[in-house]
């Protein structure tokens, strides 16, 4: 849990390894469980999962249709995983797919996210942070999708906006929880629904929903 000793000691850690680094692409999640869900430290976010042109690292907030997804992956226990990890397994299989065909990342990753919105059921959200190892280069992308956001209560939209905050070489996507604790630090933008890349000093828009 992120407010045990253990985590803390872990972050600072962390940290203190970055320091040495020129450049670093970190993904940062901490999630309430759900119910229904598998507990365990297997279950943490980021799931990664290997794929034949590298790895990808996936975190989710939000919610996907389990069932109708673990017949589309074939897979009859899906009780074993967590919604977002058969996202996760769902997305780097289907990026497999198109880098097969397109060598343009951008426009495979923005394929994936428009196919993967069917799964989102009506006021959940897609969510997600996606780093991609690609051969030998490494990208960030994050997507914000709520379905159905004009009809959402004002405090579910409060909780699903995601914001960039791009600061001293600094470029990040983050959740309104993390606005709600240092807001008063950094300058919070909202973003428009769709998918991003997060890069050096900047947040670009790839496809917007």
């Amino acid at each position: 849990p992120i407010y045990s000793e253990i985590s803390r000691s872990t972050l600072t850690l962390v940290i203190e390894k970055l320091s040495g680094y020129d450049l670093a692409y970190l993904v940062l999640h901490s999630r309430a469980l759900g119910r229904s869900e598998p507990y365990g430290v297997e279950y943490s976010h980021p799931y990664r999962v290997d794929t034949v042109f590298g790895a990808i690292w996936f975190a989710h907030n939000g919610s996907v249709d389990k069932h109708r997804l673990s017949q589309k992956l074939g897979q009859a226990v899906p009780w074993l995983y967590t919604d977002s990890q058969l996202l996760a397994m769902y997305i780097a299989r289907s990026l497999e797919r198109c880098v097969k065909h397109v060598d343009d990342l951008d426009s495979c990753v923005s394929e994936v996210y428009r196919e993967s919105l069917e799964y989102v059921p009506k006021l959940s959200a897609l969510n997600t942070a996606l780093l991609i190892l690609f051969r030998d280069s490494v990208h960030l992308y994050t997507s914000f999708y709520v379905n159905g956001w004009e009809e959402c209560e004002e405090c579910r939209k409060r909780y699903y906006q995601l914001y960039t905050v791009v600061k001293n070489g600094m470029a990040a996507i983050a959740s309104s929880t993390l606005k709600l604790y240092v807001g008063r630090e950094l300058e919070f933008n909202p973003l428009e629904q769709g998918v991003y890349s997060v890069e050096v000093e900047r947040v670009r828009l790839v496809d917007r929903f």
